[in-house]
């Protein structure tokens, strides 16, 4: 249990440092700089650095107690609670931001990073929920053995929104994965967007189609994204997958 949380919040942006102390006051509380440090065995200056950093992030608080400082971790969905407050402000300037972006007809983009993938799947259901798609089509071979945790939670948490609030009601999706995904744990959350079908597929990258979009989502090292907006491109993809789902079996 423990590695997963240390896996998640590395996932999340801490470092092992930070983990490594904050998952200690969780445990212990209220305690010095000094006794933090002798305990962990994290030299005293760096313990400090540490200590100052998840101040900053809402993870601790710093507790005056007669002439010494000690130190305590906040209560998790304080944490949460906090960083749901950030994302109303940043949620609340989207519109000003999409007015000052220069709309553009044709484009690809590639992207590696950790957050890649997650900014694609925040935007495609924000698409979503402003009505604007009228098909999905996914090709993917599921989950990859690289995947990140925190990613698959992620997906997940999507899915499930998506189906709570009939999101696809009015969306023409459909899926083809692999054969050897049709048992897995993932499919049976995943199976209820939509019509699926199974494939022996060759390839290890996910392929999605949606209006004038098509991307390809995989993962090497980090999560990585191509996404193309061309009309005609997106155009024959839809083809190619309409021929693939006719020889796709239920």
């Amino acid at each position: 249990m423990e590695r997963d949380l240390f896996t998640l919040f590395k996932e999340y942006g801490l470092s092992e440092k930070e983990i490594q102390i904050y998952l200690f006051l969780v445990r212990k509380n209220e305690l010095t700089a000094y006794k933090i440090s002798k305990e962990t065995k994290i030299h005293r200056s760096t313990c400090y650095d540490v200590l100052e950093r998840l101040i900053s992030k809402g993870f601790i608080s710093q507790i005056e107690e007669g002439n010494k400082k000690v130190f305590s971790a906040n209560n998790i969905t304080n944490v949460i609670a906090n960083l749901k407050d950030k994302e109303t402000i940043l949620t609340s300037i989207i519109p000003k931001i999409q007015r000052l972006e220069q709309k553009q007809d044709r484009y690809v983009k590639v992207l590696e990073s950790p957050l890649s993938q997650k900014e694609f799947y925040n935007n495609l259901l924000s698409l979503i929920k402003q009505g604007k798609l009228t098909f999905v089509y996914l090709l993917s071979p599921g989950p990859s053995e690289g995947s990140k945790l925190s990613t698959n939670i992620f997906i997940e948490r999507i899915i499930n929104e998506a189906i709570s609030k009939r999101l696809l009601n009015k969306i023409d999706y459909k899926a083809i994965w692999d054969s050897r995904f049709k048992d897995s744990d993932f499919f049976k959350t995943a199976k209820r967007l939509g019509e699926n079908k199974f494939l022996n597929l060759p390839t290890h990258a996910t392929t999605m189609i949606f209006n004038n979009h098509l991307a390809f989502l995989y993962t090497q090292e980090e999560s990585n994204l191509i996404e193309i907006k061309n009309q005609f491109v997106s155009g024959e993809m839809k083809a190619y997958f309409e021929h693939l789902w006719k020889q796709a079996k239920l």
